[in-house]
């Protein structure tokens, strides 16, 4: 049985003024050792396993709500080959 991957694009607004210390805090405390990663200005692309990407998501999630501000994660999952996100643009 082939392995198939899962893709997930999000996003993370924090209604606060230090918004990204709180973002980047969640995705640097999140260990990620088991997907990909891509990070640009605005969200983040990560691939794995279901299991592993739907961990990750969650964990961030969590992660940033300690903050005890209004979180809003907004994310798009997507199954198949993501090349794509990892090919350095020239």
């Amino acid at each position: 049985m082939e392995k198939i991957n899962v893709g997930c694009r999000f996003t993370l607004s924090v209604m606060s003024d230090n918004f990204i210390d709180i973002i980047l805090s969640a995705l640097n405390e999140v260990d990620m050792s088991k997907v990909q990663r891509k990070t640009d200005r605005v969200s983040t692309f990560i691939e794995g396993t279901a299991k592993d990407v739907f961990e990750v998501v969650q964990a961030i999630y969590k992660s940033a709500g300690k903050s005890e501000k209004h979180i809003v994660l907004n994310a798009t999952f997507s199954t198949g080959r993501h090349e794509e996100y990892f090919e350095e643009r020239k």
